[in-house]
């Protein structure tokens, strides 16, 4: 089993630097932990796609290379955050089960909002997390928040759940 399992760690690690590689999945289809890769930056969807993938099978650079540039220098003021990713990788990725990205809502041309369900081990949330274009790339913003259903009660809002 845990041979496997690095297998697909380095597989999935491997996937940042092919180019042919860089295709997000349809939101609203359930990525599971063997389908997640990095996906790029050109939509939110991929942004948090790659973000994921980087938090629990790549590497602090990659998670960084996420943010927006205040979100990132605000996380990298912490001298013990790269510890901190580590850590998280090796106590909680080997428990990710999948995630689905199943609404957006769009705040401005350049913010959205992302409303994401995921099974980490046998704990189900579902979360929101903001995004921002930077320089024709979409970076998170900061950290989540739980989802509550007044989300739901204003903004325009796409549902993607299948």
């Amino acid at each position: 089993m845990l041979q496997s399992e690095l297998a697909s760690k380095e597989r999935q690690r491997s996937q940042q630097f092919d180019p042919s590689n860089i295709k997000s999945q349809p939101p609203g289809i359930v990525i599971t932990r063997d389908k997640i890769s990095f996906a790029g930056y050109a939509t939110p969807e991929a942004t948090w796609e790659s973000w994921l993938w980087a938090e629990y099978f790549g590497n602090y650079e990659q998670a960084l290379d996420c943010m927006t540039p205040e979100h990132r220098a605000w996380v990298s003021r912490n001298p013990k955050d790269q510890e901190t990713h580590e850590d998280f990788q090796s106590s909680v990725g080997s428990n990710f089960n999948w995630m689905q990205i199943v609404a957006k809502k769009v705040l401005a041309d350049d913010v959205v909002e992302l409303k994401v369900r995921s099974l980490v081990g046998d704990r189900g949330e579902s979360s929101v997390r903001q995004l921002r274009k930077v320089g024709g790339e979409w970076k998170i913003v900061g950290g989540s928040y739980p989802y509550e259903s007044t989300w739901d009660g204003d903004g325009q809002i796409q549902t993607f759940d299948q």
